[in-house]
């Protein structure tokens, strides 16, 4: 992550060489004073809201703090967000303002800036607010727009495995109809054979044994592969058969 840049002290806080030196020590310290009374302010704040809050139904809450405290949900937000995010922080953060303390306690702000920026405040670095906050927008719409790509893959996944599932499908259903033709033709030929097996056996044991010889070697000569001779026979032995039966 890149680091925070460091404003310069024309950019940032009171340039104190405007006073004279005991009016400085003093305004500083006044400074500081202040600034830590409104951290406390903010905490005792933030924790009183939350603890009514826990107390009153849904809807209520923010009913009452505009009409008791004047104040809008978001400042409601801001001072329980800082209560909570403030709670075993060091002093150092306590000198931090108001506005930051805001920005890095929003539940939305980036864990790895909130820490980047404690660590500049624990090595005394000064960090304008403004630059704080374009930080932790820059992360945030970072994080969204890989959200946006993890859900895009994820979903282009979605749509590759369903159309994989489908050739799948469509592929299985060929398999099961040529499975099925197979078994169709399988029992055709079955049921053939059972119907003229009868009937070639009486035609076998009818037909005298020299007779049947012959037929048996013309068979092996290949005529089985031969179909005019097939059509031929097979004219022969029905004219053959009708006169026998006339």
């Amino acid at each position: 992550m890149n680091a925070i840049t460091i404003p310069t002290p024309a950019t940032i806080g009171f340039d104190y060489s405007l006073l004279d030196t005991d009016v400085a020590d003093e305004a500083r310290a006044t400074a500081e004073r202040i600034r830590r009374r409104q951290s406390t302010a903010i905490t005792m704040v933030g924790h009183e809201l939350i603890r009514i809050k826990a107390k009153m139904e849904h809807g209520t809450f923010g009913k009452w703090i505009a009409a008791a405290l004047d104040m809008t949900p978001r400042s409601a937000e801001n001072y329980m967000n800082a209560a909570r995010w403030m709670e075993g922080k060091n002093e150092t953060v306590s000198l931090l303002p108001p506005t930051l303390v805001y920005a890095l306690a929003s539940p939305s702000a980036p864990e790895a800036v909130v820490n980047e920026v404690l660590a500049n405040v624990e090595a005394g670095t000064k960090l304008a607010t403004k630059d704080v906050k374009e930080k932790i927008a820059t992360a945030i719409e970072a994080e969204r727009k890989a959200a946006i790509e993890v859900k895009k893959t994820s979903e282009q996944r979605a749509k590759e495995k369903k159309a994989s599932e489908s050739r799948q499908q469509r592929e299985a259903r060929r398999q099961a109809e040529d499975q099925r033709e197979k078994e169709k033709q399988e029992r055709e030929e079955q049921a053939r054979v059972d119907r003229l097996q009868p009937l070639v056996g009486r035609i076998v044991a009818a037909i005298e044994p020299r007779d049947l010889a012959a037929l048996n070697r013309v068979f092996a000569d290949g005529f089985g592969a031969d179909w005019q001779s097939q059509q031929t026979f097979k004219h022969l032995f029905r004219a053959a058969a009708a006169e026998a039966l006339a």
